[in-house]
């Protein structure tokens, strides 16, 4: 066993802390966790500073009170993009923690989070709902269509897109009987269209960052 004394470096993830930095540079301890067999890879450009500070996990926390949230994850060094609906604080915190890529600041994982309620119009399709949608949105332009039981860990699960109310009703009738959210998805808003109508509501941009830019901060054991 590792003495935990020997910890070299501890450090915040979501306000809270997560995780050491110990003899072996490729390990990491997640949560303070004494036991080694639950040690992860580390990463390989040391300790990295949150993408969160305090305030904006009391945003977090305020905005789950309200509706669950929508998160995008934009993978830079791997590419593509993941999007999440998000339910309470502990998924959250484990979405930060698990979906994000060891990288340099200029690779990082980027996550963007926007205060709901999202896909508010939801029900089990049928022609009134068709006819529901279609006119909650005359201009559906880029509307999504998606099962709302889709839910973190799980991306969301995207039906079909849509861009004409054509689209709407051939979409909605190949579901006819099931259960699915219709509505925008707040990522694919300009940033200042979506802060015009929803000012305050949006965490962009967000990213671990290295802590040391030229190299990795190794624990010498038997050197000064």
């Amino acid at each position: 066993m590792v003495d935990p004394a020997d910890d070299i470096i501890q450090f915040d993830v979501c306000g809270h802390r997560t995780a050491n930095y110990i003899r072996d540079p490729d390990l990491r301890r997640v949560r303070n966790e004494p036991d080694p067999e639950k040690w992860l890879i580390g990463d390989p450009y040391g300790p990295a500073t949150a993408p969160f500070d305090e305030k904006d996990i009391q945003t977090v926390r305020q905005w789950l009170k309200e509706a669950e949230l929508a998160v995008q994850v934009d993978h830079v060094r791997s590419g593509g993009a993941n999007s999440y609906l998000v339910r309470d604080y502990d998924s959250f915190e484990d979405l930060v923690l698990t979906k994000r890529e060891p990288v340099p600041p200029s690779q990082a994982s980027v996550f963007d989070v926007y205060c709901g309620p999202h896909f508010t119009l939801r029900g089990i399709v049928d022609e009134s709902f068709i006819g529901r949608t279609e006119a909650a949105f005359p201009e559906p332009d880029n509307l999504w269509i998606i099962d709302p039981r889709s839910v973190y860990p799980e991306s969301i699960r995207l039906h079909e897109l849509a861009d004409s109310l054509e689209e709407v009703s051939t979409v909605l009738r190949g579901l006819i009987g099931e259960y699915v959210a219709v509505g925008h998805y707040p990522g694919d808003e300009r940033a200042e269209v979506w802060d015009a109508y929803h000012p305050g509501r949006a965490l962009r941009n967000r990213y671990f960052q290295r802590r040391w830019p030229s190299h990795r901060r190794v624990h010498d054991v038997d050197g000064p």
